[in-house]
């Protein structure tokens, strides 16, 4: 009954996307299941009644010519965040005269932004509502997947709507997961608009199907996990990863370890990170050690201080700088290490979260980081580095296609001229 609804929140089935949203609420449900239990649900009938009343409301007119002039702009970049903008960035800026950046709701990450919020009020079908308590009800989902579907269930009308009435050319993504994202992709699909997917992270076995016109991967292990998890849709290119912007001079080829780097999230557990942080300026004080928070981290580090401790600002310093300043990156279960293993700066996986180590893209399981279980093996790692770490940039070529070949410092270059082949073929042609 809810099968295109089901599609949209494919990675909401996922176990993987169960343990983020435990991360976010369970301390919440455990206070008190029943108080919100009752709370949610009341909340869930307002919005039913007010999803109802607007069914019924007159469309909007939009007053602003300046909105209205950029959504008959060709292409389309759907973005939610930051990470998603700069992944597609060099794209939009290629076809800047006929891109627009199109999201929902408000978003501080770029100015040149329309929100499609602003063209209409959503008007969800009756069976998007239904589709509400169906969750709420469901012991396959509980209520905690319900607070995101309930922000997002009538998007999927509403986006659908409005390329009906504009038709864009194509769509472009850097996000094929989040709600938003899905909803689009499939009132797209429903209606005949051309999409295009740009790779913005590594990916894993709870991505939902790959089904776009055309799919650019960063390597052969995305195909791989994608074509596990169902029959894929539409053209696909495995070109590499052209977000990082590697540049011949940024690559590492020096010997011993004498800078440490420690790259961690909000879902490492800060205890570790300290008892890490404070091993390794005890046990190796000659070391110089770089610390790199992830931007939204707010914790508070309590480590002895001292001159060979620095910090890598996150949220202003580029992650590949960053790495070239390295000899050893540590970090959890996180993609930072192929972008170390990328420039040949030796990856260590060490568990900094409260449960057992997990290898979410498989790098323990490629043999593209080295895992770390206990302090002993890492004195080991640091004392005993030698040649055979020179060869994690050829271990990763798994993971990033242009590894070795003659684009591989112009990625960027090569990912425009598939696009510009794709929309000449499929595009202008018809």
């Amino acid at each position: 009954m809810f099968k295109r609804e089901k599609d949209i929140y494919y990675s909401l089935t996922s176990k993987e996307f169960q343990n983020v949203l435990s991360f976010y609420y369970d301390d919440e449900i455990k206070r008190s299941p029943v108080k919100m239990f009752f709370k949610l649900f009341s909340y869930t009938l307002r919005t039913s009644l007010k999803n109802v009343l607007l069914m019924f409301k007159p469309a909007k007119k939009v007053s602003d010519k300046e909105i209205y002039q950029n959504l008959q702009l060709p292409f389309w970049y759907h973005i939610n965040s930051r990470n998603n903008r700069h992944a597609v960035d060099f794209i939009f800026r290629h076809f800047s005269d006929r891109s627009v950046y199109v999201t929902y709701g408000a978003a501080e990450f770029t100015d040149e932004k329309i929100d499609l919020k602003r063209l209409d009020v959503p008007r969800p079908s009756w069976k998007a509502i239904l589709f509400t308590y169906y969750i709420f009800f469901s012991p396959k989902y509980s209520f905690r997947r319900w607070r995101i579907i309930n922000d997002t269930f009538h998007l999927y009308s509403f986006y659908k709507k409005i390329l009906e009435k504009y038709r864009p050319q194509v769509l472009f993504f850097s996000n094929d997961h989040t709600a938003s994202s899905r909803s689009l992709i499939i009132a797209a699909r429903d209606a005949g608009v051309k999409t295009i997917y740009l790779q913005h992270a590594t990916v894993n076995k709870y991505f939902p199907p790959l089904k776009f016109s055309l799919s650019l991967l960063d390597g052969e292990y995305s195909r791989v996990i994608y074509e596990s998890i169902a029959p894929t849709q539409g053209r696909i290119e495995c070109l590499g990863i052209s977000r990082f912007k590697l540049r011949e001079e940024l690559i590492v080829n020096r010997e011993g370890t004498e800078v440490i780097g420690l790259a961690f999230n909000m879902r490492d557990s800060i205890e570790k990170i300290n008892a890490l942080l404070n091993y390794l300026i005890t046990a190796h004080p000659s070391k110089k050690i770089i610390i790199r928070q992830h931007p939204r981290e707010n914790r508070t580090l309590n480590f002895q201080a001292g001159q060979n401790i620095s910090f890598s600002d996150s949220t202003n310093e580029d992650s590949f700088i960053y790495i070239n300043k390295l000899d050893m990156l540590i970090s959890n279960n996180s993609s930072i290490l192929l972008e170390a293993a990328v420039l040949n700066v030796f990856p260590v996986q060490y568990n900094l979260s409260n449960g057992e180590q997990t290898d979410s893209y498989n790098y323990i399981k490629n043999g593209i980081v080295t895992e770390c279980v206990n302090f002993e093996q890492l004195d080991l790692l640091i004392a005993n580095k030698n040649a055979e770490h020179f060869y994690y940039r050829e271990k990763a070529r798994f993971y990033d296609a242009s590894i070795n070949t003659p684009y591989q410092f112009s990625v960027q270059k090569k990912v425009i001229e598939v696009i510009e082949d794709f929309i000449r073929k499929e595009c202008l042609s018809r």
